[in-house]
């Protein structure tokens, strides 16, 4: 492997075994994606000189797409990259960076399942390093990040690429609907030890129900019906877009 190029494993390969939820026998109920039990690979962390990155996550080098920045939701489009690298939009980042995201970073879900865990992974080799992030980002995500220490963040325009001089690109830690249980234990732990405990906001209920607001896609028609009903149980609904971390 090149010099330039290094690869070293973060996580080994692992299996996630599930209960079989209510329904799950049904044929006409039972979801497409989900099995009783997945494989998923290793866990990798790739190393780059002078490597480019686009808005989306997507790090190039010599022309070619690292296969540790591709996920799911974000399949290579050279043609978006080629352009922008003709037209001269380049800018120069910080000599030592990191990149973590992918195209739905301004997700809750995906962005504490599949982003964070990689940050977490790697946490103790980002402090002299700057973020390299999207143009677009939320409060709550800026607080999550402040939990790390990086040396910054930089965004990336939409119509930009960034030069890193020095990239780390950790491999994401699992993809929907596989994830690195472990991991996510660890980083929930993690997490818990830096927070301050602070439960008064929820010192009177009992069970939570959670809104996909401000999610414009898979909301409940009559969510409003369901709320009114499940007050009456004792559930709060909350956002949690709009919640602390604590």
């Amino acid at each position: 492997m090149a010099a330039d190029m290094k690869r070293e494993l973060l996580y080994p390969e692992f299996t996630v075994r599930r209960t079989p939820p209510l329904g799950y026998d049904d044929p006409a109920l039972r979801l497409s994606f989900l099995r009783l039990e997945d494989r998923a690979g290793p866990c990798y962390l790739r190393e780059l000189q002078n490597a480019l990155v686009a808005p989306s996550g997507l790090v190039f080098k010599n022309g070619r797409i690292v296969p540790e920045s591709v996920h799911t939701f974000n399949p290579p489009k050279l043609g978006t990259f080629y352009k922008k690298l003709v037209l001269g939009r380049v800018k120069q980042a910080p000599d030592k960076c990191f990149v973590m995201h992918h195209p739905l970073h301004l997700n809750y879900f995906h962005w504490t399942t599949e982003m964070l865990p990689r940050i977490y992974s790697v946490r103790d080799r980002i402090r002299d390093r700057f973020l390299l992030l999207g143009e677009e980002s939320r409060p709550w995500q800026m607080e999550g990040l402040r939990y790390f220490d990086f040396a910054g963040i930089m965004h990336i325009g939409r119509l930009e690429l960034a030069r890193a001089g020095e990239l780390l690109v950790p491999q994401p830690l699992g993809r929907f609907p596989v994830y690195n249980e472990r991991a996510l234990l660890e980083m929930g732990a993690w997490f818990r030890e830096r927070t301050p405990r602070n439960g008064s906001d929820f010192a009177d209920c009992r069970n939570l129900y959670i809104l996909r607001e401000p999610g414009k896609t898979r909301n409940l028609v009559n969510q409003a019906e369901v709320v009114e009903l499940l007050n009456r149980y004792g559930f709060r609904a909350v956002c949690l877009e709009q919640l602390t971390i604590p």
